[in-house]
């Protein structure tokens, strides 16, 4: 299994950001994250969690939220790009394969273009799961000062 990379909140200003600016980390999202998500947001669908149940999908198994994985799309703005200065103002999310529990997904953000006069970003999102998009999306980003 991959190892999850460790995370360090950065401070970007508008200044600091340029188009095509680029950011990513790897996280598993295990037995332990899907479950917890479950209990925090009452998603309790067997899909994701009854192994059992899960067995009989053509997936084999359980599945990862499809909105865990998107959350971690705002990890990405609230941590690395920007980071502290990060507001969420909106996100596009499209969900294009099922992520098998366990799986390590890849998180990645590119700055698709900025607005200085609003001081927004937006961001081209993907999660990736052994090299494919799994999800992508885009976000408007505010960078407070």
């Amino acid at each position: 299994m991959s190892k999850k990379t460790t995370l360090a909140v950065r401070t970007l200003t508008m200044d600091d950001i340029h188009t095509g600016m680029f950011a990513s980390y790897d996280t598993v999202l295990g037995r332990s994250q899907v479950e917890a998500f479950a209990k925090l947001t009452g998603d309790i669908s067997p899909l994701h969690v009854d192994p059992d149940y899960g067995k009989s999908t053509p997936y084999n198994g359980n599945i990862v939220h499809g909105m865990l994985t998107a959350g971690h799309f705002s990890t990405l703005a609230g941590v690395l790009l920007p980071g502290r200065a990060a507001l969420l103002s909106s996100l596009h999310v499209d969900f294009l394969t099922p992520v098998p529990v366990g799986a390590t997904v890849t998180i990645c953000g590119r700055v698709a273009s900025l607005h200085r006069a609003s001081s927004n970003i937006n961001l081209s999102l993907t999660a990736l799961h052994e090299g494919h998009i799994c999800a992508r999306g885009q976000a408007i980003v505010q960078v407070r000062d």
